[in-house]
């Protein structure tokens, strides 16, 4: 099996699970050709070596791409035209639209006689984003299957999603992150006969499981992500406020960095919670890891937007349950699918109250922490995880 793995860039910080599946596939022994759409300007840590090896889209070669097109419009004319008028019929509700993915099929042209010429046999994507438009296209002219991990929900009328019922109808297999994706997308077209939930993998090792330790005094409280507002980091910023005005105390460290950053540093500071509240900005995987194996508690407020977006399962709880670390998570998405009430806490979304009450009463329950990392060992074990991938690709 020839494999091939497309997304936008292998080298954005927030995805550590691709990578880790990459390497994961390699360590059993499978080739994986990386292809991306374009390269990131900000690359993590560990993820130089995926970022050089890769071949991208972008920018354009414009002789290689002409060509590329003018031999599928002679060579397979039905398949070619098929392609039109996927892009053209897709329910966007613009001409701009369309004519946006219509560009996707002219410039998947030219992977798609790459993955011709070097005999792939499978295409994966990650993300519903222009990733699988062009996975959707280069499959459809090279006659390699493709398959898409979806990961977060509420992306019907997302601005930076295009033709998504295409993509969904025309994958081999959807491989869904929980179970409430499934839901979502079955919703949008029907497809629970393709759709699998595989959870996104953990090195293990890499998270050692922290002896049980009591609370602080003030609760060390950590969350992570990017500023922007599905993470609802704003929410655990008033739930601070509310808690500090009733005389509980806190120490709570948002690390990231985003463009809702100086909205929730400025909220910080008309609460006057400087002291309360910390933002150090964006940090190292090993600072991180630190800083949560330091933490009583993680927090997870997530909400959905007010566009319709959500979270897939945040990374960050996964870690933290891998590491021994209690959580704190919101009713949202595929959350509940892990915090539940034999793992750790779960609160509304959108409801600073809720998640005050929830850190005031807080305590450390160490049959909840062993059972969440039972729970994150057994599924989402990144060799359990990638058998189940490959399983999958291979049928």
């Amino acid at each position: 099996m020839k494999l091939v793995y497309l997304t936008t860039c292998f080298g954005t910080p927030s995805h550590t699970f691709i990578r880790r599946e990459i390497r994961e596939l390699r360590k059993q022994g499978h080739g994986v050709s990386l292809f991306g759409v374009r390269q990131d300007t900000a690359c993590a840590d560990d993820a130089k070596d995926l970022v050089d090896e890769t071949t991208y889209l972008y920018p354009i070669a414009p002789v290689a791409t002409f060509l590329a097109n003018v031999k599928y419009l002679i060579t397979k004319p039905g398949k070619y035209f098929k392609g039109i008028g996927i892009a053209l019929s897709s329910k966007n509700g613009s001409l701009k639209r369309r004519l946006k993915v219509l560009y996707h099929l002219m410039v998947a042209a030219r992977f798609a006689s790459q993955f011709e010429r070097e005999d792939v046999t499978h295409i994966h994507a990650h993300f519903l984003n222009v990733s699988s438009s062009i996975a959707m296209f280069a499959s459809l002219l090279s006659n390699a299957p493709y398959s898409v991990t979806v990961h977060s929900a509420g992306e019907r009328d997302l601005p930076h999603v295009d033709a998504l019922a295409s993509k969904l109808r025309e994958a081999k297999n959807l491989l869904m992150i929980s179970q409430f994706n499934i839901d979502y997308y079955s919703d949008v077209h029907p497809c629970q006969d393709k759709s699998k939930v595989v959870r996104c993998g953990m090195v293990m090792d890499q998270f050692i499981k922290r002896e049980f330790v009591p609370p602080h005094n003030p609760l060390k409280v950590l969350a992570v992500g990017r500023f922007v507002e599905k993470k609802g980091f704003k929410y655990l910023v008033d739930a601070a406020d509310i808690l500090a005005q009733r005389g509980v105390e806190l120490d709570v460290e948002i690390l990231g960095s985003g463009p809702l950053h100086d909205d929730v540093k400025a909220q910080i500071s008309t609460l006057k919670m400087q002291d309360i509240v910390k933002l150090p900005g964006h940090a190292p995987m090993s600072e991180v890891q630190s800083k949560m194996l330091a933490a009583d508690v993680v927090v997870v407020p997530s909400v959905t937007s007010e566009s319709g977006e959500m979270e897939g399962i945040p990374v960050v709880l996964m870690e933290a349950m891998a590491s021994g670390v209690p959580v704190i998570g919101t009713a949202h998405s595929g959350i509940p699918e892990l915090v539940r009430d034999d793992t750790g806490v779960l609160v509304p979304e959108k409801d600073a109250t809720a998640l005050a009450d929830a850190l005031q009463a807080f305590k450390a329950d160490k049959a909840k922490i062993d059972k969440a990392r039972a729970l994150i060992d057994d599924q989402f074990n990144i060799e359990k995880v990638v058998q189940q991938r490959l399983k999958i690709f291979q049928s």
